[in-house]
């Protein structure tokens, strides 16, 4: 598994240099400012991006894409309100701003307000019907929800979109292979049996990807202690946990779907201890674990 804080950039998307508006000095002081602020952000120099789109912003005000820019920024330090308003404004200028409506929903959504956030994706995905990161993020928040069946269609646009672009013959990559294992968990506890497909769609992720094991887990070749385990190898410490993260996540949605509540509370248990409250599977074993208790009194 990649270090998934890079990630973040990428699912939210910083709206490129040639979207921009030029006309005259100002404004084309306004782009440089406003890419320099990109490139500072894709290198996790955030309080410098910020800066950097500040200034595009103090030169023209009406710049939609500096707002949506920093706005990415701010909620990448976790400054969601602040990122929420940036991203207000950035639609406010530019209503039709898809990209803009996504971020304000992936900032929602690590706000924790996940209704708000489908609503913002559905509005961006209105707007940006071949977007597929915005579906993934879409089925995340109602993953969580427990909407598992509207998660699970969502993630079949993005799997079925990523299968269509992929060469014949050619693995999907780490990012592929995770939407492949949450489509079947989203199936599986939707209640649906997606056996043959999971089978075709698993059969195309890498070997060398961290989400196999997960696929050899799925299929009954590892038992949860085994998945988790083979975590306990990896000697990148960040690279470690991330799996670890994904092990026990997954082991404990194996546990939900089967009913059996205390291998569930204590895989959930541990996912809220070890993954970064930033990552999906946080949010939605937190979810999980409200439902167990609300099952249990």
């Amino acid at each position: 598994m990649k270090g998934r804080s890079s990630v973040l950039l990428l699912i939210l998307g910083l709206a490129p240099a040639s979207a921009c508006r030029k006309s005259g000095p100002d404004e084309n002081s306004a782009d440089a400012y406003n890419s320099r602020g990109n490139a500072y952000a894709s290198k996790r120099e955030l309080d410098r991006a910020i800066a950097s789109f500040d200034t595009a912003i103090q030169i023209r005000p009406n710049f939609p894409f500096a707002f949506k820019n920093r706005g990415v920024a701010y909620s990448a330090k976790d400054s969601f309100d602040r990122a929420i308003q940036d991203l207000d404004q950035a639609i406010k200028l530019k209503p039709d701003y898809a990209g803009a409506f996504n971020s304000r929903g992936f900032a929602h959504q690590l706000k924790g307000e996940y209704e708000l956030a489908v609503q913002d994706y559905d509005k961006s995905i209105a707007l940006a019907p071949e977007s597929a990161p915005t579906y993934r993020n879409r089925a995340n928040s109602r993953f969580i929800l427990g909407r598992f069946g509207d998660a699970a269609s969502d993630l079949e646009r993005s799997v079925k979109f990523r299968d269509s672009t992929t060469p014949p013959g050619a693995r999907f990559d780490e990012t592929g292979g995770y939407a492949v294992v949450w489509l079947h968990v989203a199936k599986m506890r939707d209640g649906q049996d997606d056996a043959k497909e999971f089978a075709r769609y698993s059969a195309r992720i890498d070997s060398s990807y961290w989400p196999r094991p997960v696929v050899s887990f799925f299929e009954g070749k590892l038992t949860a202690d085994q998945l988790v385990a083979q975590t306990a190898t990896v000697a990148d410490p960040k690279l470690r946990d991330d799996q670890r993260c994904g092990a026990e996540f997954f082991a404990g949605q194996a546990a939900m779907w089967k009913t059996q509540a205390a291998e569930a509370r204590k895989r959930l248990e541990t996912v809220t201890t070890t993954c970064s409250k930033r990552f999906t599977e946080h949010a939605a074993a937190l979810a999980d674990l409200a439902r167990l208790g609300a099952s249990t009194k």
